[in-house]
């Protein structure tokens, strides 16, 4: 006997103290641990969570510039409609105009000298031709004046007094209503 407990008390009295340091250091190991724990799962929950998010708003942006590219060739297919739609009427339309364009030359006589053609429209939204040029004699105006008011594509005749001041190498201009029958789309 070493000290002043018994052998037996002394095995007792060790057994505790191993005992007692080894739930000592759990519990520093434990407590340590928990801290840890404490301090580190704010910023392993806020870098979890703001990869996820940074995931999703990336997901996102995709996704939004898939749609904007979408809105904008869904635009150009309209607007590309539209113009093959406008191409195609006007194709039709360009034929009956060309027909009538040889139908006012046809019908000039051998004194008249075409210069050129407008076309136009009025205040009512009806097209007309205004056809200029130059006579050899202020009769072959009324003649070819009288040959476009028996056109069937005409529905008025205008030739100014202006047209009738001279006799020989007179300019004249002569306006004539187009038939709305004749250049609606069919």
């Amino acid at each position: 006997m070493n000290g002043l407990l018994p052998e037996n008390y002394e095995k007792a009295f060790r057994a505790e103290k191993i005992f007692r340091l080894s739930l000592g250091a759990i519990l520093y190991a434990s407590l340590i641990f928990l801290f840890g724990i404490a301090l580190l799962a704010p910023s392993y929950f806020a870098l979890k969570l703001s990869l996820n998010d940074t995931l999703r708003q990336l997901d996102t942006q995709e996704l939004s510039v898939q749609r904007r590219n979408a809105e904008n060739l869904e635009r150009e297919i309209i607007s590309l409609n539209s113009m093959l739609r406008d191409y195609n009427r006007n194709e039709f339309r360009k034929f009956s105009f060309s027909n009538l364009l040889a139908v006012f030359l046809n019908s000039s006589t051998s004194g008249i000298k075409i210069n050129g053609f407008d076309f136009d429209k009025n205040q009512n939204g009806l097209f007309f031709i205004r056809v200029s040029g130059e006579a050899a004699l202020r009769s072959d105006i009324l003649a070819y004046a009288r040959a476009l008011k028996n056109l069937k594509e005409l529905s008025e005749i205008r030739s100014p007094i202006a047209n009738l001041l001279k006799d020989s190498n007179a300019p004249f201009i002569i306006e004539a209503d187009i038939k709305k029958e004749f250049y609606e789309q069919k």
